[in-house]
């Protein structure tokens, strides 16, 4: 039986694997967020005597366990996008590590999953924490895969141990039929022709057949990937929108990089954030409304911002020439009117070249 290694909170520990067997809490104690009582794992809930748990692995001192109801991980805002119509889901639209939350603190550095590209995750809300000296935006999560850990002595097995098996598969899709086996394998070949070509009739068509399974978590893969597929196809019509060649005219002067600006320095007349100088209003070919966002990246080495849609989804990154003058418009509606500069792959966005931005509120 080989161990499950798993990297987390700067140690690494491993795991056991076990079949999932019930155990009852004996004591009150609490659940851990790796095997360990001090720093860096941290609790997360409290258990009481009597309550259920599955355990799923073991270490020297402690069980593995599914999180206990209540539990949620962090994931970071901009690595999600809402589906339009169920604010309560979103779609991981680039690769990113959870972290696991705690109802008993502020702590969140104990990694959780890496969820891929197309995960659905239920998102129970919003907030900020602090990671090392920045603070990051981020959706509070259902445990997506994740363990949590109790020390063996507060709790009892309820049954044996006959088997081995990988502990906590992040999606599993036990008891599926042949025909349904032989379908899901068809579409997701279909799908990685899709990412290929750009084509993804076949995959949709599909997709489509699955999204009417009896199986929930057949339909709940079907939805993700159906989700996935539409937030692709708009990528690429964005791309196409916004790809015509920029005149050569277009840069006018750039300010002096030497000179240090302040908000004082910018045209704010009427509380409004105008740039000058730096793009000819003739060439200007985006203009468009949302929430101002912070973000955590960079572009050229400058700080980037992104707009928000009424959904809470990405429409794209803003890069201003002066971010502190920016600064005032965060969280608010605003209009921004700019240049479009294509879509950026690191980013998984299109970028603008922001001349304007107008609050609305």
């Amino acid at each position: 039986m080989a161990p499950i290694l798993s990297t987390s909170a700067w140690l690494v520990w491993s795991v056991v694997a076990l079949a999932d067997t019930q155990a009852i809490v004996t004591c009150s104690t609490v659940a851990q967020s790796g095997p360990g009582t001090m720093p860096p794992y941290y609790a997360t809930s409290r258990l009481e005597p009597g309550q259920a748990v599955s355990v799923l692995g073991e270490t020297s001192d402690f069980y593995a366990i599914r999180p206990p109801s209540g539990s949620f991980s962090y994931v970071a805002c901009r690595a999600v996008r809402l589906v339009p119509g169920q604010p309560e889901v979103g779609v991981v639209h680039e690769a990113v590590a959870t972290l696991v939350g705690s109802e008993l603190g502020s702590e969140a550095s104990t990694d959780g999953v890496q969820l891929s590209p197309g995960t659905l995750v239920r998102i129970l809300g919003q907030d900020h924490i602090r990671l090392g000296q920045q603070m990051l935006e981020v959706y509070r999560i259902e445990p997506l895969g994740e363990k949590r850990f109790v020390r063996k002595s507060a709790v009892s097995l309820q049954q044996s141990v006959v088997e081995h098996q990988p502990a906590n598969p992040p999606q599993p899709f036990e008891g599926l039929g042949s025909g349904s086996v032989s379908l899901r394998q068809q579409a997701n070949l279909a799908y990685e022709r899709g990412c290929q070509t750009g084509d993804f009739t076949e995959a949709k068509r599909l997709y489509r057949q699955l999204s009417q399974a009896s199986d929930a978590a057949i339909r709940w893969e079907a939805l993700n990937r159906l989700e996935f597929i539409r937030l692709r196809e708009r990528e690429a019509e964005d791309r196409l929108r916004t790809s015509r060649p920029v005149l050569a005219t277009a840069y006018v002067g750039q300010p002096d990089a030497g000179q240090t600006r302040s908000v004082n320095d910018v045209d704010t007349i009427g509380n409004h954030l105008r740039v000058p100088g730096l793009v000819a209003d003739s060439v200007l070919n985006f203009r468009s409304v949302g929430v101002l966002r912070r973000s955590a990246l960079t572009e050229d080495g400058r700080p980037l911002y992104f707009l928000e849609d009424r959904m809470g989804r990405l429409r794209c990154y803003l890069q201003l020439s002066d971010a502190i003058a920016a600064e005032k418009f965060v969280n608010r509606v605003v209009e921004v009117s700019g240049q479009a500069l294509g879509y950026r792959s690191g980013l998984r966005a299109d970028l603008v070249w922001a001349t304007s931005i107008r609050p609305l509120e």
